[in-house]
């Protein structure tokens, strides 16, 4: 099930009452103004990309806009490709490095990143506390041998704001994609740190729950 119909089906679980939906979707392009989902009684639209990916806007559905926003969207695609195996140089869909994973994404909603961590880790606003991350966040570490500069980037799914402990999905040359903990001891001592492109999220981060802290 595609990204959009698996949204929708959400939408209509919660009784937003969308009954059958069309679509209107205009391409996501580096120059695209924004693409438009219309479904029976309600428009959302999403703005690409010049202020970051920003929050959906639901007419008629305070309920389903105080929940959905782009970066869970971003992360839910992320997510589909969990398992695909590591390739050097792969940028999807098929394999992926980490620069490749990051890039596919987020060229998903409308965004075109280099297709490197180092020239990555220059875009958007850079997080300095971790306190301050927020899914969808560009995560960025050393490489193996754990010296100099990037060499490694992954995408923040979850965040303890108490602690600044964070998961992140990203492509692992071991593993292929796979969701990690910052505390891990080689991701712990590789840390650089992080870059926003998306819009501020309106809605905080939540704690992580106890028992999936790893410290």
């Amino acid at each position: 099930m595609s990204l959009m119909r698996r949204t929708i089906a959400v939408l209509v679980a919660l009784g937003c009452g969308c009954g059958a939906w069309s679509q209107e979707v205009s391409q996501a392009s580096p120059a695209a103004a924004s693409s438009v989902w219309q479904t029976g009684n309600f428009l959302s639209t999403i703005l690409l990309p010049a202020d970051g990916l920003q929050r959906f806007h639901f007419r008629g559905a305070d309920l389903i806009e105080s929940m959905l926003d782009s970066a869970d969207l971003l992360i839910e695609e992320a997510k589909q490709h969990l398992g695909k195996p590591y390739r050097y140089g792969g940028k999807g869909p098929k394999v992926f490095d980490c620069a490749g994973f990051a890039r596919y994404v987020y060229m998903k909603f409308g965004f075109t990143l280099p297709g490197g961590s180092v020239p990555q880790s220059r875009l958007g606003r850079s997080i300095n506390d971790r306190k301050q991350l927020q899914r969808g966040d560009l995560v960025f570490f050393q490489g193996r041998s754990g010296k100099g500069g990037v060499g490694h980037t992954g995408i923040v799914t979850e965040v303890d704001t108490a602690t600044g402990v964070f998961r992140f999905i990203h492509a692992a040359t071991s593993t292929g994609v796979i969701i990690s903990y910052s505390t891990e001891p080689y991701y712990a001592k590789r840390y650089l740190g992080a870059r926003r492109l998306l819009g501020d999220r309106q809605k905080p981060e939540d704690p992580l729950p106890a028992r999936r802290r790893k410290q």
